[in-house]
């Protein structure tokens, strides 16, 4: 574990990081500072897991022969399931990549 960050502004003295990647860590920290479980609600159930929905409940309505309750009942079943375990994929990927260049 990282008991303390890099200053950014000294590692950007030093030449060890970028300004984009300065600014992904800079942003990556406000994010996290919400905590896992609201950035898998923002990040994985609203912004991935939503739009997931209605694409699959679209394309299940209109393609299946099942009823649109039926297909619309499956889709609500599946989803935040599924993107709840993308939410906390990414808050995992994204601490990762984070303590690999501040620690």
């Amino acid at each position: 574990t990282c008991a303390l960050p890099i200053s950014l502004r000294g590692a950007l003295e030093r030449n060890s990081l970028s300004v984009k990647e300065a600014e992904k860590i800079a942003k990556w920290e406000l994010q996290r500072r919400g905590g896992r479980w609201a950035y898998v609600w923002k990040v994985g159930m609203l912004r991935w897991g939503l739009s997931m929905f209605v694409v699959s409940f679209i394309y299940t309505a209109s393609t299946s022969q099942s009823s649109l309750l039926k297909s619309l009942l499956i889709n609500i079943a599946i989803w935040p399931v599924i993107s709840a375990g993308y939410g906390t994929l990414m808050w995992y990927a994204q601490e990762y990549e984070y303590k690999k260049k501040v620690c």
